[in-house]
């Protein structure tokens, strides 16, 4: 069997065993004990698989930008793993209620941290000073857009509760946090993505990547409401991202030949005029909803003061660079 049937292969397994989940799920819903221990089983077996395939990646990486970035996502799934064998002793062997805030919340953390720093030494190991610069602005822009509705809608009305100790608030914080560094990282890639993966492979870490987002903020908002519970409809989809991105460890061994570096803004397909506009298009979303929603000097005005500011550096840059082209 060849290595592209073999990782497609893989691929059912992965679908089929996010789908069984679910279906467990649903089977089981009535009966807690039952539901919860084939949930935490699965999970284990999910996150197994790809630390396996990573750390395989990692030992025949020969280039060090490579090997680190495999090391950084190996760490990254062998924390996540630490933190469902946590869940898994405390729910299933000692058949206790698990906490809002506890050990494997830590684990998580260091999961998503390790996630962070893999992609951000991928990015910076790219040399094109000039297109980071551009993509600098453009990244600042929506990052700022997700910061000022997350501030507005998710952690202001948390802190208002007043009722919260300082070491759930601060693992609460978190969660939108690691998401706003994720969505970060996930811009990027959207934006300037060829420059760094291959676009097959390209494609399973965005996918993933949003996943982990959506996850993050229902499960953080559920948290909050206090209607999460183990063995909810959300838990198959953390381990998506888990396996896609462990997934592409098999995926790079399909091919070592990596396409020439060039500059995607000058691509003129539809989805490249996408990402040019999408920036300009948040910053207009953003200041229509100033309009209808913002009172006074708050964190939707600030935030909007922010974007338009970065829009205008941006387009600065932009003129000093065709002004240095036309001279040459």
């Amino acid at each position: 069997m060849t290595i592209k049937k073999a990782n497609r292969l893989w691929l059912f397994v992965l679908i089929s065993l996010v789908l069984f989940y679910f279906v467990w799920l649903f089977i089981w819903k009535e009966q807690t004990f039952i539901r919860t221990t084939g949930g935490n089983i699965l999970s284990v077996i999910g996150v197994s698989l790809p630390t396996f395939w990573l750390f395989k990646a990692f030992l025949r990486s020969n280039l060090k930008v490579e090997r680190i970035y495999w090391l950084f996502l190996f760490l990254s799934t062998v924390s996540y793993l630490l933190a469902e064998l946590c869940w898994f002793y405390i729910e299933t062997i000692l058949s206790e209620s698990v906490g809002f805030t506890g050990i494997y919340d830590l684990l998580y953390i260091f999961s998503v941290l390790f996630y962070f720093a893999a992609f951000m030494y991928k990015i910076l190991a790219f040399e094109n000073k000039s297109l980071l610069l551009k993509l600098f602005f453009d990244i600042s822009i929506i990052m700022t857009v997700s910061i000022t509705f997350s501030w507005h809608y998710i952690l202001v009305p948390f802190v208002e509760q007043g009722n919260v100790s300082l070491l759930s608030l601060s693992f609460t914080l978190f969660y939108p946090i690691s998401d706003l560094l994720l969505l970060f990282c996930a811009s990027v890639f959207y934006l300037n993505g060829e420059n760094y993966f291959p676009k097959h492979f390209l494609y399973y870490i965005l996918i993933g990547l949003c996943i982990q987002i959506f996850a993050d903020s229902i499960y953080l908002f559920k948290s909050i409401h206090e209607t999460y519970f183990s063995g909810s409809w959300i838990d198959p989809l953390f381990l998506i991202p888990i396996m896609l991105i462990g997934y592409t460890a098999l995926v790079e061994r399909e091919s070592v030949i990596k396409e020439p570096l060039k500059d995607t803004t000058d691509d003129k397909s539809p989805y490249s005029l996408l990402r040019l506009v999408l920036p300009y298009v948040l910053v207009a979303f953003l200041f229509i909803f100033m309009i209808r929603n913002s009172e006074g000097m708050d964190a939707i005005s600030i935030g909007s003061g922010i974007t338009i500011l970065l829009v205008i550096l941006r387009q600065f840059v932009v003129i000093v660079e065709n002004q240095y082209l036309i001279k040459q």
